[in-house]
């Protein structure tokens, strides 16, 4: 397998509203015993979204080694949590939308980056509220994966 290290690590911020893409499909037939799926239009279109804005930070080259993923996800923050008495900086969110759903919608989008989701063996995955002052938004870091010495 090949390394292009000149263009690692990448790192990004898309502008926009994170999304869960719990379930993309809807289930409209079976053909030949197995269910036939078709898009769900906002994962289409949120998708869509995202890979516009990454594919300036994209590579040359499909990435081809082993990959390391940190995103963070900046969350719109809830008008509850915008009185005096709560922190003006980042609040962890511990609410829906579960971190999973988010972040399959975003791998899907991004997969011009690498090869195949298989790649990424390290994944690290935060979730935030925004603070009073931010706008919801994704950072994105993506490096080749570096085993700890043991």
């Amino acid at each position: 397998m090949t390394t292009f290290r000149s263009s690692l690590p990448i790192s990004f911020t898309l502008p926009i509203s994170p999304r869960s893409i719990q379930f993309s499909g809807k289930r409209v037939m079976v053909r030949g015993g197995r269910p036939v799926f078709f898009k769900n239009k906002q994962a289409v279109g949120f998708q869509a979204e995202v890979a516009a804005y990454a594919s300036a930070s994209a590579p040359a080259e499909l990435l081809t080694c082993p990959i390391s993923l940190s995103v963070v996800f900046v969350i719109q923050r809830p008008k509850a949590l915008g009185g005096k008495r709560h922190p003006a900086g980042r609040i962890p969110a511990t609410k829906r939308p579960d971190i999973d759903n988010l972040v399959k919608g975003l791998l899907d989008a991004i997969k011009g980056y690498w090869v195949d989701d298989s790649q990424i063996v390290s994944m690290q995955l935060q979730k935030h509220y925004a603070a009073k002052d931010e706008k919801p938004h994704i950072q994105i870091y993506i490096d080749e994966y570096r085993a700890e010495p043991s």
